[in-house]
């Protein structure tokens, strides 16, 4: 499936402790694709020129999915996910992604919501979806976004797959070379060595 992608274009929204909403959310953002084209889907994550222009572009791309991706300013605190209107697919798309994101969060759940005035609601062709991941203008959030992103980008990630079908390969196990214990052993032969020739050293010099 093709799935689109869009990070914050928020260039200016100012994170408690430095940094910006759309340099943070892109640091999520990527992660997310990572995840995705991983299980096997097709992936496009959207520039930095505005929230309209990604829509543009994934409908020109053709995208089957659309997931922007923000985080919350205004002086509350938690997580919250939206979608155009309740009992459609892009509903169903947010308490996906909701369901696995809340729980992964230390914020309060603010559950899914729905409103028919953001242009990445009404604008993309396919359902779509926006996450609120927290609210970036307290530090204890901020710094919770900055510490998050490999947990976060795996929950959001999860919350597609739970919708689209599919899932994350798991990492294959790292195995030592067959003659390790034999390298290893060497190395501590020669440490002793340079050990002893140490002290030899220190008993002549002494």
């Amino acid at each position: 499936m093709k799935l689109y992608i869009s990070p914050s274009t928020q260039e200016h929204n100012a994170y408690a402790g430095g940094g910006t909403e759309e340099e943070w959310m892109r640091h999520l953002s990527w992660r997310v694709c990572n995840h995705l084209q991983a299980a096997g889907h097709l992936v496009k994550m959207g520039g930095t020129v505005s929230a309209g222009s990604n829509a543009s572009d994934a409908n020109a791309w053709g995208a089957e999915r659309y997931v922007a991706v923000h985080s919350n300013a205004g002086g509350g605190r938690g997580t919250e996910v939206w979608a155009y209107k309740d009992g459609g697919t892009g509903a169903a798309l947010a308490r996906a992604i909701y369901n696995r994101l809340a729980p992964a969060t230390d914020s309060p759940d603010r559950g899914v919501k729905f409103s028919t005035k953001y242009i990445e609601l009404y604008k993309p062709n396919a359902p779509a979806c926006i996450i609120e991941c927290a609210f970036h203008d307290n530090l204890a959030e901020a710094n919770e976004i900055k510490a998050s992103l490999d947990e976060w980008s795996l929950a959001i990630a999860q919350g597609i797959l739970d919708h689209v079908g599919g899932s994350i390969p798991a990492p294959p196990p790292v195995t030592p070379p067959s003659d390790a214990n034999e390298q290893i052993a060497t190395l501590e032969a020669k440490l002793d060595k340079t050990a002893e020739l140490a002290r030899q050293i220190l008993a002549v010099t002494a």
